[in-house]
């Protein structure tokens, strides 16, 4: 009996049936973005929380206005010239996340926000907050009309959240969930409000319970990230879910959705992979810059380096940068789309599907070759760490796969 069947054989054909469907939707919505380009702008890497697994590494300041952050107003807008320029030439759908950080401490907040609108539409702008901020919803009201999509965090009911909010000073969860409350309120922001958990294996078992209460307080939309182990998050290995934990959560959120009407979803890493194992879809996307799926991104981060995914903002992964967005003579066209010999390309070869996961032959995105990378790497000191290793380690197994290891306990 292979790997898969034995987690199968926990759960009622009911339940695998309604995961397959959940899947095959997912996949489906994300074939109408094959010419899209997400990209994740993190505008300062400061924040109001510190968070136990902050995969930025967000610095805590004990203030609630960055008033000198960088990069500037000028260099944002020039990020979105250059983005604009890439998105006319490639006449690819670009949708714009602006993250942090948390970037409603920036006191230029809502111009930042109100220039990606003049430049991309407000269908193509997005931010992420944590809402915990005494002014978070008189900021975000004032936001809206810029918006297509506002992701607030909870990462689990109260003493979790509190925990993992790591300021002491606050009481996070009720800031924020007080916020989400508020913005249910009105039928428009509901339905581009997300609220979003990160899923370790101490709040896994409660995110049932906590999708009912976000219910209760007229949330629609829900979604559990990965605990990725870079920045803070490096620090808590032991926190982060296996495989077999993550199929538990996948089968328990499609359930506690269905019964709350709930649109929920898992990370696209992880669903990518159960898309293929479970269905044989192939979510293998070989022009997707970055990783090789629908509905990956790559990330901008502060400085203006261009990287390889979201996750790649802080510590050694920077390394993985295609060149800086904020220099006069680099245009964002040259760094993605040129075969110049840039480290996104030299990516792309250590996530060809012959390569990634040693030479799977199944024709899966390959889940996170960052999660692989930072899985394989974890006995090394950063410090010590090559681009060389990182390459090698992006052809491992993503550990959330259950053909890693070949064994579920």
């Amino acid at each position: 009996m292979n790997i898969l069947e034995k987690l199968k054989r926990k759960y009622t054909d009911d339940q695998i049936k309604k995961l397959m469907i959940h899947l095959q939707k997912r996949v489906d919505a994300r074939k109408t973005k094959s010419n899209h380009c997400g990209i994740v702008f993190d505008i300062l890497h400061y924040c109001d929380l510190a968070c136990i697994g902050c995969g930025t590494d967000a610095r805590y300041v004990n203030t609630l206005i960055v008033n000198d952050p960088r990069p500037t107003l000028k260099d944002i807008e020039k990020v979105f010239k250059k983005i604009k320029r890439y998105q006319e030439k490639t006449n690819k759908s670009v949708f714009i996340n602006i993250g942090g950080g948390e970037p409603f401490m920036r006191f230029d907040i809502l111009e930042v926000l109100k220039m990606a609108a003049e430049y991309f539409t407000p269908k193509s702008v997005g931010v992420d907050t944590n809402g915990s901020l005494p002014r978070s919803f008189e900021l975000i009201s004032k936001a809206m009309p810029y918006l297509d999509y506002l992701g607030i965090s909870v990462n689990g009911l109260e003493n979790y959240h509190n925990w993992w909010s790591g300021n002491s000073k606050i009481n996070a969860f009720r800031n924020s969930t007080s916020v989400v409350k508020r913005l249910c309120e009105n039928s428009k922001w509901r339905k581009i409000l997300e609220v979003s958990s990160v899923s370790t294996t101490k709040n896994y078992n409660e995110i049932p319970q906590l999708i009912e209460f976000l219910s209760s307080l007229g949330v629609e939309n829900y979604s559990i990230h990965r605990a990725m182990p870079v920045g803070r998050m490096a620090k808590h290995i032991d926190l982060i879910p296996n495989s077999e934990q993550y199929f538990e959560l996948l089968i328990a959120m499609i359930e506690a959705g269905e019964n709350h009407k709930m649109n929920i979803h898992l990370h696209h890493s992880i669903e990518s992979i159960y898309a293929t194992l479970l269905l044989k879809l192939r979510t293998y996307l070989p022009d997707k810059v970055g990783n090789p799926d629908m509905a990956s991104s790559i990330g901008i981060e502060p400085e203006g380096l261009v990287v390889f995914d979201p996750w790649c903002t802080t510590g050694v992964w920077k390394t993985l940068n295609a060149g800086n967005i904020l220099d006069d003579e680099i245009e964002l066209y040259d760094l993605l789309e040129t075969k110049n010999g840039s480290i996104l390309d030299a990516a792309k070869v250590y996530t060809a599907p012959n390569v990634r996961c040693n030479g799977c032959s199944h024709e899966c995105s390959g889940g996170s070759r960052i999660a692989a990378a930072v899985n394989y790497l974890q006995d090394i000191n950063t410090d010590e760490i090559t681009i060389t290793d990182i390459y090698g380690g992006m052809q491992e197994v993503d550990p959330a796969c259950p053909l890693y290891k070949g064994e579920v306990k």
